[in-house]
C-alpha cells in the first residue's frame, strides 16, 4: 500500500512540475477540456428537452431523421475535439516523461556533483 501511495505521490510531483514549467499550456489544455465536458453534457440535456409535438406520422419520421443526423454530425465533431485533447494530454505527457529521463540522465547528475 505504501508503494501505491509513493507512486501517486509522485505522479502527483511531476504533474505539478509539468504545472510550473508549462501554466499557459496546461490551463489552455485544462480550459479546452472543461468546455468539450460543458458541450457534451448540454448536448444530453438538449436531446431530453426536445419533445415531439402532434405532428403527422410523415412529418415525425423526417423530423427525427434530421435530429439523428444533427446528432451525429455533432458527436462527429465532439469525437474529433477529444482525440485532439486525448493527443494533447499525450504530448503533455511525453513532456513529463521527457523531463524525468533529463533528470536522471548521467551528465546531468555529473553536472549536479
Amino acid at each position: 500500500m505504501d508503494d501505491i501511495e509513493q507512486q501517486c505521490e509522485d505522479a502527483v510531483f511531476v504533474l505539478c512540475d509539468a504545472r510550473e514549467r508549462y501554466p499557459l499550456r496546461c490551463a489552455n489544455e485544462f480550459q479546452r477540456s472543461i468546455k468539450l465536458k460543458n458541450e457534451i453534457n448540454m448536448l444530453k440535456i438538449f436531446q431530453k428537452s426536445t419533445v415531439m409535438s402532434e405532428l403527422p406520422i410523415l412529418e415525425q419520421t423526417e423530423r427525427l431523421n434530421l435530429e439523428f443526423n444533427e446528432n451525429e454530425i455533432c458527436f462527429d465533431r465532439l469525437d474529433s475535439k477529444l482525440q485532439n485533447i486525448i493527443n494533447k494530454l499525450d504530448n503533455l505527457k511525453a513532456v513529463v516523461e521527457q523531463i524525468e529521463r533529463e533528470k536522471t540522465c548521467w551528465i546531468n547528475k555529473l553536472l549536479e556533483s
